[in-house]
């Protein structure tokens, strides 16, 4: 019997996605206001964290109760088609006011580092992580471990502002794929998220059954960082890269701009404005 993990379950080692973090300086250039004073200051800071899972999709998924993993179906009855990552994404941007500084303006750039696992919820392992090239394995965190921080002098126009996504959102559509779930139940668990994936197409309205021949995959415009057939870490020869994007491309959705972010009832972070962080930019990620 195989026992889910709560995900992720551990980490197996760490890497900077970043280089080191590090790089304060003055912002003395900063909207043409004095670097010295002794305030109001303009205090602002972001963060952005994510925990990742890679997922398989079959090219024929008669899976029952087999043990499915990233790169087989145990009995086989199926062949890997590709594996891509799932995400649950967190965001922070807050702007305050202070007067506890006599001091110079500030900005400290933000930056991440990787925390990956080498075994999935089974246990299961799929090769070394490495972490010189930077190996995310099949499941694991990136998070925050330098905070965007700037200080200038407070000005006529700027406003205090708290925003936060207030919940778990995840990068794929809980509400239209995922019909008769949850986007939390299908981490760590391979077989609902192959079911839901495609219960819409195939009339599946509950239960685990037997899926027919499953010509590519819908809903592609949410995968992130896919990799062909089965799945090892000897594949991920760009991850660094990959990594950039995937954080990029997830710091532009917690803003609220397009519809594939979804909290775990199944809503739309573009539709909940209380939930949007407006103001998180992903220019102020230090990527050297």
């Amino acid at each position: 019997m195989v026992v889910s993990m709560t995900f992720p379950h551990g980490k197996d080692l760490q890497f900077a996605v970043t280089g080191n973090v590090s790089n304060t300086f003055a912002a003395s250039s900063n909207n043409n206001v004095s670097a010295v004073g002794h305030g109001p200051w303009f205090i602002e800071t972001q963060k952005l964290n994510i925990e990742y899972e890679r997922v398989p999709t079959f090219s024929r998924e008669l899976l029952q109760d087999r043990h499915v993993t990233l790169s087989s179906i145990d009995p086989v009855s199926g062949s890997t088609s590709d594996t891509f990552l799932i995400c649950k994404v967190n965001a922070t941007y807050q702007a305050v006011s202070s007067n506890a500084y006599y001091s110079s303006g500030l900005q400290v750039p933000q930056k991440f580092t990787c925390y990956p696992v080498s075994g999935d919820y089974h246990g299961d392992t799929y090769g070394d992580l490495d972490p010189l090239s930077g190996t995310m394995g099949p499941q694991g965190k990136v998070l925050t471990t330098q905070e965007w921080y700037q200080r200038r002098l407070w000005t006529a126009s700027d406003v205090e502002v708290t925003q936060s996504t207030n919940g778990n959102y995840y990068n794929f559509d809980s509400g239209f794929w995922m019909s008769g779930t949850t986007a939390n139940s299908c981490f760590g668990n391979y077989r609902e998220w192959l079911e839901y994936r495609h219960a819409r197409d195939f009339g599946v309205t509950n239960g685990w059954v037997d899926l027919f021949e499953v010509i590519g995959h819908p809903g592609t415009q949410h995968e992130l960082y896919r990799l062909p057939g089965q799945y090892g870490t000897v594949q991920e020869n760009n991850a660094r890269y990959e990594m950039i994007s995937m954080i990029d491309q997830l710091s532009y959705m917690v803003k609220g701009i397009g519809g594939n972010i979804w909290d775990n009832e199944g809503e739309r972070l573009n539709t909940i404005p209380e939930d949007q962080v407006r103001d998180y930019e992903s220019w102020r990620h230090d990527y050297s």
